[in-house]
């Protein structure tokens, strides 16, 4: 008997343990912003390749022109605004980004908070889901 367990500790000792990935992130719900000749669309997305958050958002449609139109995307660690996380376009369609921010502190969760901005104002806000990494 003695032996069986040594062989079965020997076992689980050689076997190495799974690496730390994350879990969650992705793309938040597709939100949109109705003017009287056209419909503007935007999804924020989110996800972590190790060691780096890669937040992205998708621009579908236009805005008429002549109009003030951003779309703004931040990116948020723990809850907090990231310096520097954040991204403006014009309302014109598009893939954009993902852009690489180094993660600190090595372990937590962030989403990405996107925004359609009218002549200043904020109008439609939606957020990515949150991404949780080791």
């Amino acid at each position: 008997m003695g032996a069986a367990v040594v062989a079965v500790l020997a076992v689980l000792v050689a076997v190495p343990s799974p690496a730390q990935a994350s879990s969650g992130g992705g793309c938040g719900p597709r939100v949109s912003w109705h003017f009287s000749s056209s419909t503007l669309y935007v999804t924020s997305c989110i996800s972590f390749g190790s060691p780096h958050l890669k937040p992205d958002f998708y621009v579908e449609g236009s805005a008429p022109g002549g109009t003030n139109c951003t779309v703004v995307q931040q990116m948020r660690i723990n809850g907090s605004a990231v310096s520097g996380g954040r991204h403006v376009s014009s309302c014109v369609a598009g893939h954009y980004g993902p852009w690489n921010y180094a993660v600190l502190p090595p372990s937590g969760y962030a989403d990405a908070r996107i925004a359609i901005v009218i002549n200043g104002v904020e109008q439609v806000v939606s957020y990515s889901p949150y991404v949780y990494f080791p």
